[in-house]
């Protein structure tokens, strides 16, 4: 349930609407009122780049090999187009879906899929272009050899 009072009195406000709707025996059972901002959009471009940067640290120490992740701005803008909710909706579970959809979970599908060695580093760019969708583009360099390969 979501509910929306002035600032000045809304402890006050919340505290009187919860005692006419479950009584003084149920409201004078809650301890503490919090009180929360709502999320703009930079905040959740802010949430993203945490995010990026969470994945990237995690990624970098999968297994033997090393895994450089590069997210665009592109790819971020998309994230957080399709997961900012505004206050109405539960939080900041569509940005986590729409970030495990778009980053992690193409690029998880791709780390199982190669066959390189543990002496190759490899590089991982994940984009999005409004014409032609999300993009994944792995490039592996080991031994001499570049090989670029797109998801």
């Amino acid at each position: 349930m979501i509910l929306s009072f002035r600032a000045g009195n809304a402890r006050q406000s919340i505290s009187h609407f919860l005692s006419g709707v479950f009584g003084a025996e149920i409201s004078n059972r809650v301890d503490e009122i919090l009180m929360f901002n709502e999320v703009t959009r930079e905040d959740v471009e802010k949430m993203v780049d945490f995010m990026v940067s969470d994945f990237a640290k995690r990624i970098k120490r999968l297994g033997e090999r090393s895994i450089e992740v590069e997210v665009t701005e592109g790819m971020k803008n998309r994230v957080v187009e399709e997961g900012y909710d505004p206050p109405t909706s539960g939080g900041a579970k569509p940005l986590k879906s729409a970030f495990a959809r778009l980053v992690e979970n193409p690029l998880a599908d791709a780390v199982l899929e190669m066959r390189t060695g543990s002496d190759e580093y490899v590089v991982a760019r994940l984009d999005y272009h409004p014409d032609f969708g999300p993009s994944l583009r792995i490039l592996y360099v080991g031994e001499q050899q570049y090989v670029s390969r797109e998801y």
